[in-house]
C-alpha cells in the first residue's frame, strides 16, 4: 500500500477499501462532550448515548446484563434513601428510564425488578455473582435474553436463591450464536427456562 517514496498509496488503498481511503483523507467528525457534564448531570452521557443510538439495530440494544446493573444501582440508592423498608416499582422504573429506557418499556420489566429485589440486589451475594458471570462469559452482541425469562425464576421458592441465579446462567449457556444470511454472526435469543421449573419446590 506504499508508493516508491514510502507514502501511503491512496489509489491502492481505494482498490481494497474505499471507506478506508475516505477516512484517511477526511478523518472523522466527532463531537467532544465537556467533562463538566459529569458534575452537572451524572447520567447525561448515558442519555446522550441512548439518544444517538435510537436507530441502531435491535441486536445492539441494551443488554439484560447492563439492565441488571442499572436496576441494582437504582434499587440500592432507593434502599439507602428510604425511610421505610419498601422499594416501590414505579419509583425504580422512573429512575431507570434515563439509563435503560428500552428495557424499562418492556412489559416484563417488572419480572426483572422482582428478581433483583427478591434476591436482595447487590446487598446479598446472589446478584453480584450473576453480574460477574455476565461480564466474564456473556457477549451481548451474540447472546440475548428476554426479560420474560425471569418470570419462571421468580416462581421458584425464595428458599433456593442460588437455583434462581443458576437458572438464568443456564439460559445463557444454552444460547447458541447463529449466523445471518451474509455469514455474519447474528444475535441468538437464549431459550427460556422450562416451565416445569415453576412447579419445583425447595425440597426438590
Amino acid at each position: 500500500m506504499l508508493d516508491k517514496d514510502g507514502n501511503v498509496d491512496m489509489a491502492a488503498v481505494a482498490v481494497h477499501d474505499l471507506v478506508a481511503k475516505k477516512l484517511a483523507q477526511e478523518g472523522l467528525l466527532m463531537q467532544v462532550i465537556s467533562l463538566e457534564i459529569m458534575e452537572m448531570e451524572p447520567t447525561g452521557v448515558s442519555i446522550v448515548s441512548q439518544s444517538l443510538s435510537k436507530r441502531v439495530d435491535f441486536a445492539l440494544l441494551t443488554s439484560v446484563v447492563a439492565a441488571l446493573r442499572e436496576v441494582c444501582s437504582a434499587v440500592d440508592k432507593e434502599v439507602e434513601a428510604a425511610v421505610a423498608d419498601q422499594i416501590i416499582f414505579q419509583d425504580i422504573r422512573i429512575k431507570a428510564t434515563q439509563q435503560i429506557d428500552r428495557i424499562v418499556q418492556d412489559l416484563d420489566f417488572v419480572e426483572l425488578f422482582g428478581f433483583i429485589v427478591g434476591l436482595g440486589s447487590t446487598r446479598a451475594a446472589f446478584i453480584p455473582v450473576l453480574l460477574e458471570f455476565g461480564q466474564a462469559f456473556v457477549n451481548s452482541k451474540r447472546r440475548g435474553l428476554r426479560l420474560s425469562a425471569f418470570r419462571i425464576a421468580n416462581k421458584l421458592s425464595d428458599q433456593v436463591p442460588w437455583v434462581k441465579v443458576a437458572l438464568i446462567m443456564r439460559c445463557y449457556w444454552k444460547g447458541v450464536p447463529t449466523r445471518s444470511g451474509a455469514g455474519v454472526e447474528a444475535i441468538s435469543w437464549c431459550p427460556h427456562p422450562e416451565a416445569f421449573w415453576a412447579k419445583r419446590t425447595s425440597r426438590d
